[in-house]
């Protein structure tokens, strides 16, 4: 029996009181990922949602499988399996090369009916926010996004974390017992674990049935967003400049570094304030909370209330020059120096790696 007969067959899965899929006294045997790739690579938040999944599966004494969705997924098998994944469920369709939001949900649906994990876990990403979507309203089942960090009660219920008004408070769920919950993860919230090579996972393929499949979307194409016009609080790397930059005409070596680097502009108050860029654009208290991947903090002091938005960052680059300037106390790597002397050079150097090789 192929997996959209066995839909067929169920037609109404056991409801659980509280919506979802009913698992009654059984205990939990599954905690997922879907995982979710881009030219064939593995989406870094994809491994992050595992390393979080990996913490409630272990809590809940169940299994933590990833559904792999492609048709070149060898590196990805192996990138789960490292990051402490058991199980993959690969499914391999020429469909599913490429994200479609209609077919993914519909080669998704009948394994989750099937297999009945207790709780599902994505990257939030625009990709997979529309796939949570999805797949929670088609099964009934229970969603909660934007999350930076989940865990288990001592009760068995799962509670989740998220951040609220662009990340001055902090939101706490706990999700209702015998219900399906899928939850997307914020990128950089939870880091990634250190890999193991040698840890190897049980490889399940499957071939979904999309036969027939009448579909109401076309993808035409895929446009990269310019990294400068994503919000900050997605934004993966993130060039903020402060007062002293000490000009407008001098405000645009920072423009300079954030698009070598592919990265977003942002400023502290004192740049808002001498109309070098935008309010909304401003980290702080007062402003912003962002957590990137990379930081540069370039003429900026380092005043608390500045601190206070982006001290969660991965890695902090500080470029002043006060050696004494509070940046430093949080920065990863401090360089003393002028960023007149400093910043072209920087952003040469880099536009050269970016240039393919005979150019």
């Amino acid at each position: 029996m192929n997996e959209s007969a066995l839909v067929r067959a169920l037609a109404t899965p056991a409801q659980s009181p509280g919506g979802g899929i009913g698992r009654g006294a059984e205990p939990p045997s599954e905690v997922w990922v879907i995982a979710e790739t881009a030219r064939g690579e593995l989406h870094e938040g994809s491994l992050e949602a595992a390393c979080e999944a990996r913490g409630v599966a272990q809590a809940l004494r169940a299994r933590l499988a990833a559904v792999l969705l492609g048709v070149n997924g060898s590196t990805s098998v192996a990138g789960l399996a490292a990051h402490g994944v058991d199980r993959i469920y690969w499914l391999e369709d020429p469909a599913l090369a490429g994200y479609h939001p209609e077919v993914f949900a519909a080669a998704l649906v009948p394994l989750i009916v099937t297999h009945r994990p207790s709780a599902i876990f994505l990257a939030d990403t625009p990709n997979g926010q529309d796939l949570a979507a999805r797949l929670a309203a088609r099964l009934k089942a229970r969603l909660v996004s934007r999350c930076s960090r989940v865990q288990v009660k001592s009760d068995g219920l799962l509670e989740m974390e998220r951040p609220v008004y662009g990340g001055r408070f902090g939101q706490t769920l706990v999700a209702p017992s015998g219900t399906l919950i899928l939850v997307t993860l914020l990128r950089g919230a939870i880091g990634l674990d250190r890999p193991d090579p040698s840890r190897q996972a049980e490889l399940i393929h499957l071939t979904p049935v999309l036969e027939g499949l009448a579909s109401h979307l076309r993808v035409l194409g895929e446009h990269r967003m310019d990294p400068q016009a994503i919000p900050l609080s997605e934004a993966e790397v993130i060039v903020a400049g402060g007062k002293g930059v000490g000009s407008r005409e001098r405000w645009q070596m920072i423009e300079a570094l954030a698009g070598a680097l592919g990265g977003a502009v942002a400023g502290s108050r004192m740049a808002v304030d001498a109309g070098w860029i935008a309010r909304e654009r401003m980290v702080g208290q007062t402003g912003v909370a962002v957590k990137p991947r990379v930081y540069v903090a370039a003429g900026i002091s380092g005043a608390s209330q500045h601190l206070a938005g982006m001290k969660e960052s991965k890695t902090i680059i500080a470029i002043n020059q006060d050696r004494r300037a509070p940046i430093f106390t949080v920065a990863n790597l401090g360089v003393v120096g002028d960023l007149g002397r400093i910043l072209p050079p920087l952003v040469e150097r880099l536009r050269e790696f970016a240039r393919p090789e005979g150019a």
